[in-house]
């Protein structure tokens, strides 16, 4: 299995499929159904839910809510240009031009249980949050590897910096979520996202924007 390391974002959503149990239950959802079959994306795995050895990287998603009562299925869709960017120049003009709420870039599908409630049967606004940090911090690390394809400098490490959230509507729990990401703009080292989590009707129950930074060469 390719790892999801920091130089291997790109190959590793290419080669790793999803775990049959998460594409099975969402085949089974008429509405993330659609989404599996749409030709324009990838499927594959949620890269923090992966079991990291001698670290604690990556333990709230990977074992704190991976349980039947909080997240038992979570599954990665990928916009296919993303994953083969030509080069820098092209890579630059394909993410620029056209993503939106309407044609993200990343979409994260969540089956979200009631371990996971503040009010009754409600998702937590914590959790909200969380969900659609990590779920932008996959947008932004391959939206930034096909940006740096060709290039021979080492991509450093990549930090969120600020996150806004607002808070629509309850998502009521349990049901299937989407979470959908895209690239607004990149500056130098900075990169500005936006996602929305959505219920099974479509309507958005919280969005987000942030600010994410790599870190400067040579000073990780």
């Amino acid at each position: 299995m390719a790892n999801w390391q920091i130089r291997d974002w790109l190959a590793a959503a290419r080669e790793t499929p999803p775990l049959e149990s998460d594409a099975s239950f969402f085949s089974s959802v008429p509405w993330t159904d659609e989404w599996l079959r749409n030709g324009n994306y990838k499927s594959t795995r949620f890269a923090s839910r992966e079991a990291k050895t001698h670290t604690t990287e990556d333990e709230l998603f990977s074992k704190i809510i991976k349980t039947d009562r909080t997240v038992p299925h979570c599954l990665v869709l990928i916009r296919r240009d993303l994953l083969n960017p030509r080069n820098e120049s092209s890579a630059s003009s394909t993410q620029s031009q056209g993503s939106s709420a309407t044609n993200p870039e990343v979409v994260v599908l969540f089956d979200l249980q009631a371990g996971l409630s503040g009010f009754p049967d409600t998702l937590h606004g914590g959790i909200a949050c969380t969900l659609l940090d990590e779920s932008l911090g996959i947008c932004v690390e391959l939206s930034r590897h096909g940006l740096s394809a060709g290039q021979s400098q080492p991509l450093t490490e990549l930090y969120t910096a600020q996150l806004n959230m607002s808070y629509r509507r309850p998502a009521k729990l349990p049901g299937v979520f989407m979470a959908r990401c895209w690239l607004e703009k990149k500056e130098g080292r900075k990169y500005w996202l936006k996602a929305e989590l959505c219920d099974a009707n479509g309507d958005v129950c919280n969005g987000a924007d942030g600010l994410w930074i790599t870190a400067r060469p040579q000073k990780i």
